[in-house]
This record gives C-alpha cells, sequence and structure tokens, in this order.
C-alpha cells in the first residue's frame, strides 16, 4: 500500500486520516513538524503520549527547528495520537506540520526519543 501524504495547518484546517477501511488495521504515521518554542519538552512529551499509547516508534530532533515523529500501531489509536499531539504544542508548532500514513513495518519497539 502506497503512503498518503498531507500537509496540513495545526491552527486550523483538518488533516486527513490514512484511506483505510479497518481502523484496526496497524498502520504507520510520520510526521515532520517545526518547534518555535521548547523543543525538549516536546520531544519528552511526545514520547510519553506514544508509551501511555502503547505505541512503538520515536521522536528525533533534527539540528533546525525540525521534529521527526514515527509511530506505529492500530489507525484508530494514531488518530487519537495525532490529536493529542496538537494539544501537547501549546502553540509551539509553526503553521505547517508535513503528515504521511503508510504500512507499518514493525521496525520499532517502543517510543523513545532518538537524538
Amino acid at each position: 500500500m502506497n503512503e498518503t501524504r498531507t500537509k496540513a495547518s495545526l491552527l486550523g484546517e483538518e488533516w486527513r486520516p490514512y484511506p483505510h477501511e479497518d481502523k484496526w488495521k496497524v498502520v504507520r504515521l510520520h510526521m515532520e513538524v517545526e518547534i518555535a518554542g521548547d523543543k525538549d519538552k516536546f520531544l519528552w512529551e511526545v514520547r510519553e503520549l506514544g508509551r501511555f499509547l502503547g505505541l512503538d516508534g520515536l521522536v528525533h530532533p533534527e539540528e533546525n527547528e525540525l521534529v521527526i515523529i514515527v509511530a506505529e500501531g492500530p489507525q484508530y489509536i494514531l488518530e487519537d495520537f495525532l490529536a493529542r499531539t496538537k494539544t501537547i504544542a501549546n502553540g509551539n508548532w509553526t503553521n505547517e506540520v508535513e503528515v504521511w500514513w503508510g504500512p507499518a513495518n514493525n521496525q520499532y519497539k517502543g517510543f523513545e526519543v532518538r537524538y
């Protein structure tokens, strides 16, 4: 199955979920986010959220303001993860984030911050 890429403004525009009817199917969510605020706090809060929801994946800071988030799990949980991640940001996001949905490859065990 191919990835679906969506650019969405987290200040109001809706994101489109992965186009799969089976919400229990394990899929991958990939996000690239520019952080304008406290990057370290954002990283650790996203990690704790991923662990709380039982997801596998990582949150990884790039050298600039970019943060990469990769999470795998059931689609309905990933949709909740994405919504809660917006809440964690508390205005620390820039106007745009790139979101990709695709098939899971079971590459991760647990949810970690990787530098």
